[in-house]
């Protein structure tokens, strides 16, 4: 290997280690993500309106999918709550 070749590797070097030192000391750790925010009333029909279309459930399905939905929904709130 020639001077020019050893140089270039050093810098080669030299800057990826920089590259790693500054993308690591930009993590934030002890942050947590947040829970996705739970959907209201209007979302929630929309979402079984959407599922309704896309599998063609009667109106009876419908209902009783609206009502599970509701119940989860409920669930997961007071969950989020505790």
């Amino acid at each position: 290997m020639n001077k020019t070749s050893k140089i270039s590797i050093s810098v080669f070097s030299l800057l990826f280690y920089a590259f790693l030192i500054t993308n690591h000391s930009q993590a934030q750790p002890g942050q947590q993500p947040r829970p996705p925010m739970l959907p209201d009333s209007i979302q929630i029909v929309q979402m079984v309106d959407e599922l309704v279309n896309a599998v063609s459930l009667s109106e009876q399905h419908k209902e009783k999918v609206l009502k599970i939905h509701f119940e989860h929904f409920n669930q997961a709130k007071n969950m989020m709550e505790k």
